[in-house]
């Protein structure tokens, strides 16, 4: 069963001051949007045994075929877990990569752990071992569903034989730093790695794989969230373009152009994938929030702003403030959901920046509607961490922002930890999930 919260660990602080009422049901809103991100309850309703027979959704599987599991991701966990529930002993075995600091209870799947969003050389040491799983313990004929989800480009990680590790670990610090929409920065990924890009399933042309997955981008591109298993859609001649788009091409290290402006595209098709389920997006989350109003909350109307919003940040924020004063001048009541899309932070070489995008967003919101005392916002990474830093993301309203001038020098430089630094910060922990951006806005 999906946990039903509460996921906000600091609520008590975050609603010490302000618009109480207007923050405490996006408190309230938020603990539902994360409990919506669970992918347990759509595994199980897609794994179903009888009569010896394993059906997953409409594909039958017959006895004595072996099923085996691999998946690396920050929603993996629980999609293994509950892989393993629904088969039991029908399980032969498999592997997840966790971020560092989660837990799966699981038997039959083995658990390494590595780093995100920086790989490490454990994310080498995990890329390497779901190879060697694929090759050695899985047979000619055998069944194999993978869980990747957001967050595996990083945890699972193999570069070309030709790229040392130290410049993958350098690309990915780029691409971050970039402000590239992450359709962009995946275009680049995939095509520096051994496993990306559809090569991990393209080892063993010989069994059948299914794919369960969280979308964490924006349309729900099955290449951009589960790619080690996924046909690429895209090119080598559009990971030179993202990199030159950028400027980030002769930053990068040499071998990387070489490699990019040499290495042949991957096969044309994987017959091999049979079906691919996305088990949550945003939709999923928008569409459980607004039936939760229906039904807790009838005297609040609410839209779906967006599940595919992307862009700078700061913009983002500055757009959804102006929304937001716009109703409030109109005397209008309103919330708005955001879920599923992804803002982004570009930082020059030069500057180091403290924050992450959706304390960006907030920051630039706060300051847009200040003054106004019936506006507030909630925006989160729904990982439960924005950007490096060890909050989810922030709760503002239209009194956080006091000292405009500093608020102001704060998003300039790209300094949004200090609203956690003002308890505005949203603490969870690790959520186990990855459905990217939750951004909630109520004008009262």
């Amino acid at each position: 069963m999906a946990k039903a919260g509460p996921w906000i660990r600091n609520a008590s602080t975050l609603l010490g001051g302000g618009w109480r009422d207007g923050k405490a049901l996006l408190v309230e809103l938020l603990d539902v949007a994360l409990s919506a991100c669970d992918p347990s309850d759509r595994v199980r309703e897609l794994i179903r045994v009888a009569d010896g027979q394993v059906f997953l959704g409409s594909h039958r599987i017959l006895p004595p075929t072996n099923i085996h599991f691999i998946g690396a991701g920050k929603a993996s966990a629980p999609i293994a877990e509950a892989v393993e529930a629904a088969l039991g002993a029908r399980l032969a075995g498999g592997l997840v990569v966790l971020k560092r600091g989660q837990v799966a209870a699981t038997e039959r799947i083995s658990v390494q752990w590595a780093d995100h969003p920086v790989p490490s050389r454990d994310s080498l040491t995990a890329g390497q071992a779901l190879m060697d799983y694929l090759r050695h313990r899985v047979k000619p004929g055998d069944v194999v569903i993978a869980g990747f989800t957001g967050g595996s480009s990083a945890l699972a990680a193999v570069p070309p034989e030709s790229v040392p590790w130290d410049a993958k670990v350098d690309l990915h610090r780029l691409l971050l730093a970039s402000g590239a929409s992450i359709n962009e920065i995946n275009t680049v990924r995939k095509h520096v790695s051994q496993i990306k890009g559809g090569r991990l399933a393209a080892l063993r042309p010989d069994v059948t794989f299914y794919n369960m997955t969280v979308s964490d981008v924006a349309g729900d591109a099955l290449d951009l969230i589960t790619d080690p298993t996924v046909l690429d859609s895209s090119r080598y001649e559009d990971a030179v373009r993202v990199l030159r788009a950028y400027d980030l091409w002769d930053s990068v290290h040499p071998t990387v152009r070489r490699h990019l402006l040499s290495a042949p595209d991957p096969v044309e098709a994987l017959p091999q994938v049979q079906q691919s389920w996305v088990l949550v997006s945003g939709t999923t989350v928008a569409n459980t929030v607004g039936h939760y109003l229906d039904q807790r909350h009838p005297e609040w109307p609410w839209t779906v702003f967006s599940t595919t919003i992307s862009g700078e940040a700061r913009e983002v924020g500055r757009v959804l403030g102006a929304f937001a004063r716009e109703r409030a001048q109109r005397g209008e009541r309103v919330i708005a959901i955001l879920a599923g899309g992804e803002t982004t932070v570009r930082l020059s070489p030069q500057e180091l920046g403290q924050g992450g995008p959706n304390l960006e967003l907030a920051l630039a919101f706060a300051i847009e509607v200040r003054g106004y005392p019936r506006i507030a916002l909630a925006s989160i990474d729904s990982d439960g961490q924005d950007g490096s830093t060890s909050v989810a993301g922030a709760l503002v309203d239209g009194e956080t922002v006091k000292e405009v001038k500093i608020f102001e020098e704060a998003l300039r430089t790209h300094q949004s930890l200090k609203l956690a630094q003002a308890q505005c910060g949203i603490e969870t922990g690790q959520t186990r999930t990855n459905v990217n951006d939750i951004t909630l806005v109520v004008v009262g």
